[in-house]
């Protein structure tokens, strides 16, 4: 989802600009413990991954400590790996002479790295979007639900993570799939877990960029639904730099063939999801021909709901014949 910004700044971010940042350091109860004022920015890499088991994560996060107080000494300094706190990071342009900031993501700190150099002290972070600390924070016991007690596949995402940190909220459309018969040993990762069930009904569980944890359905990306946010075209004040175009035909599949197994069922449940467009290059039983991939899961109950994770995973490869990649003054 795009962050809104100024149609000054849209027109700013065509040509060369001068780019600015920020950080802020968050404490585990939401206080701000250390902003801007205090803190450097002078270099770093945003990362964002849709297929990643974390959406979004920075890495060499680079920040000047003239005054020698940011370095860690302690477990409880803010930029201590285990004191618990997140960074807020924004980026963004110069706009007529005033800063205009974007937010980039709510990230966990994970790693500190302190180098004194000729060129002053600097403090170097990586961290994680808040999906990590899920992660991190396995089953203690084992946990069982039963179909029986017809819970919904929401409302286990949502036990699952309220057992790491509590109270989680996770914002959703009220899917109406239900959890079979599971059970999940102490040790279990139930970031990945919680994954899993969001994809065996079509969905993906992630983290925006205000640190909210959401839960969507996989969109068809031709769906008329989708808003367009940003065009990238060749010609003068574009922005492009440079594009490689790449195609192969190596994981595009033009079929999804979903199975379902597990004590819930008396007997697997199958459902198939293909590339009907009559326009489309790979069409189901076109020219392409007929390229199906297989997927099996134990958290599918019903044939509608392997209908619904088999659209799932066809709407997420599509179009995956062909990757362009450009180079672009930052956006």
């Amino acid at each position: 989802m795009p962050a809104p910004v100024s149609t000054r700044f849209k027109q700013t971010i065509l040509d060369s600009y001068k780019l600015v940042s920020k950080v802020e350091v968050i404490g585990p109860g939401g206080q701000i413990l250390a902003d801007s004022g205090a803190l450097n920015v002078i270099g770093g890499r945003i990362n964002v991954d849709a297929s990643a088991s974390f959406r979004r994560w920075i890495s060499d996060l680079t920040l000047v400590d003239s005054s020698g107080l940011l370095v860690p000494t302690t477990a409880a300094d803010i930029f201590s790996p285990v004191a618990g706190n997140e960074l807020v990071l924004y980026v963004g342009a110069e706009v007529d002479g005033v800063p205009e900031y974007v937010k980039q993501g709510v990230f966990f700190l994970e790693g500190c790295r302190t180098e004194d150099s000729p060129g002053g002290l600097q403090i170097t972070l990586s961290a994680y979007d808040r999906g990590r600390r899920y992660s991190r924070g396995k089953m203690i016991v084992p946990k069982r639900f039963l179909a029986v007690n017809a819970t919904y596949i929401y409302a286990a995402i949502t036990d699952l993570l309220d057992d790491v940190i509590n109270p989680t909220y996770v914002l959703h459309d009220s899917p109406v799939y239900m959890v079979p018969d599971q059970v999940y040993d102490a040790g279990t990762d139930p970031w990945e877990t919680a994954r899993e069930l969001a994809e065996s009904m079509g969905y993906e569980l992630w983290f925006d960029r205000d640190g909210n944890c959401r839960l969507t359905q996989v969109m068809d990306p031709n769906s008329p639904n989708l808003q367009q946010h940003w065009t990238y075209a060749e010609g003068p004040g574009s922005g492009l730099l440079r594009i490689i175009r790449e195609q192969s035909n190596a994981e595009a599949y033009n079929g999804q063939i979903v199975y379902g197994e597990n004590s819930s069922n008396s007997s697997p449940v199958r459902d198939i999801a293909t590339d009907d467009d009559i326009n489309s290059p790979t069409r189901w039983g076109g020219s392409y021909g007929k390229v199906p991939e297989f997927w099996q899961s134990d958290k599918i109950r019903t044939v509608q709901q392997a209908h619904a994770a088999a659209v799932g995973r066809l709407n997420q490869r599509k179009g995956l014949t062909e990757v362009v990649t450009f180079a672009c003054v930052p956006n």
